[in-house]
């Protein structure tokens, strides 16, 4: 799965650790015995939390480089 990571053709949630993996339409959690493919719920509620957690780090992302309004010339957060 890192080699999948690593090649684009696999991607991980987040950038944290034990972060769920989309890989083949599924998403995958590793376990101690290796890589585990999770039922259809539980990557329809991935999908979700995904969707979710991509749009919180994008408005984050939004926030450090956007001075707020009336600081012109400021220097972005």
């Amino acid at each position: 799965m890192d080699q999948l990571l690593a090649d684009g053709k696999a991607d991980a949630m987040g950038p944290f650790e034990g972060s769920p993996v989309r890989y083949m339409n599924r998403w995958w959690r590793q376990t101690e015995q290796g890589w585990v493919a999770l039922d259809e719920t539980a990557t329809s509620q991935l999908d979700q939390q995904a969707e979710r957690y991509q749009a919180a780090t994008e408005t984050g992302s939004r926030r450090q480089r956007t001075p707020d309004a009336g600081d012109a010339g400021a220097t972005p957060r």
